[in-house]
């Protein structure tokens, strides 16, 4: 058996029946390198974006308290006021797995039979292996990072539905409702899915979520400034105390977009820009960028600490066991298996604009 851990990044689910070949007549030498898809880096789980509350096996209680306070005339005989008001919940991440078989034998006439060993039953090709965990530890890593973001359960697509929609606070907007609706499953069974945050702050505990509602619009790089500026306005002055516990969570494109619309900008940038490649920085206004697998024309503005991925081990997206399958079959299997869960603290200090 292997287990391998990669400590890796990025995104999609594979499909059943790995390994199939469009393979060329041996001839010659195989180039080196073999080549892979570029594919977006899970910075939520690697950059730590969010707060990860790991090591949970079952049910954890999270806890909120909340106050409010009246200042009154002091007398010999006081009576009280003001509240104190205590919440908690149960959650519990659930049960999760990637699953797939792929047939060794299809590899016989590709590049990989240089390492296979002699004997008709000898099939097995250690660089496939390799250069397949290489390409999936990844792609695995992106697909847990998508799901925390930007998923739902089939129940809670049901309630939202059935909402009727308004301007205030307490109602979903028209375009949270669609956005609720286009969301894709956290995962096919349903006892074990989960909402993605964005779906949470929309809706929570069977009720609209109290987070700070900004109705957007599509977002371009002739308007990406104001629209930001939509969401800036709408941070609770109190998470601006400490601006730099304050991210702004947008999807991968508006990268793009600010590059463009800071370009047409004759004397100065609006976005600030830091650094260069992988480390580069954006900011709005001095609250820093971070860019995440949320659908376009979504964003949102919270201290990362109110934001929570529940698991066992965070490793666990980035480990694969990869072994036979029992015999008389000749084919393997590649398995992972992990835990999840997402939770929003302090609600109503979150912005969440949805165009």
């Amino acid at each position: 058996m292997k287990k391998v851990s990669l400590k890796s990044s990025i995104k999609s689910q594979p499909v059943y029946g790995l390994v199939t070949t469009n393979a060329v007549d041996i001839r010659g030498k195989a180039f080196e390198e073999v080549f892979m898809e570029m594919i977006f880096a899970n910075n939520t789980l690697g950059k730590n974006y969010v707060n990860f509350a790991s090591g949970i096996k079952g049910d954890e209680i999270f806890s909120e308290i909340t106050s409010t306070l009246d200042l009154q005339g002091y007398v010999t005989n006081p009576t009280a006021s003001g509240s104190i008001d205590l919440s908690e919940r149960i959650l519990h991440p659930k049960k999760v797995e990637l699953f797939d078989v792929f047939d060794p034998e299809n590899l016989r006439f590709t590049r990989f039979n240089s390492d296979m060993a002699s004997g008709a039953f000898e099939n097995s090709s250690s660089e496939f292996e390799r250069q397949m965990l290489m390409h999936l530890t990844p792609k695995i890593s992106r697909l847990f990072e998508v799901k925390f973001w930007n998923s739902t359960s089939g129940a809670t697509q049901v309630a939202v539905a059935a909402l009727t929609p308004g301007v205030l606070q307490t109602e979903v907007s028209v375009q949270e409702q669609a956005l609720v609706a286009a969301t894709p499953l956290s995962v096919v069974a349903v006892a074990n899915q989960f909402d993605g945050i964005i779906v949470k702050m929309i809706y929570n505990n069977a009720a609209v979520g109290g987070r700070v509602k900004v109705v957007g619009t599509t977002i371009t790089a002739s308007n990406i400034f104001t629209e930001y500026g939509k969401v800036y306005a709408a941070i609770p002055a109190e998470l601006m105390q400490d601006e730099a516990n304050v991210k702004i969570f947008a999807p991968h494109s508006h990268k793009q977009l600010i590059r463009i619309f800071n370009i047409s900008e004759t004397y100065r940038d609006k976005f600030g820009v830091e650094g260069t490649g992988a480390n580069t920085r954006y900011f709005y206004n001095g609250i820093e960028i971070l860019f995440v697998p949320v659908a376009e024309n979504v964003m949102a503005a919270a201290n990362p600490m109110h934001l929570v991925w529940l698991c066992d081990l965070e490793s666990d997206v980035e480990t694969i066991v990869v072994d036979n399958m029992p015999k008389p079959r000749k084919d393997k299997y590649y398995d992972v298996v992990a835990t999840m869960e997402t939770h929003v603290a302090v609600q109503f200090q979150n912005v969440l604009y949805v165009g």
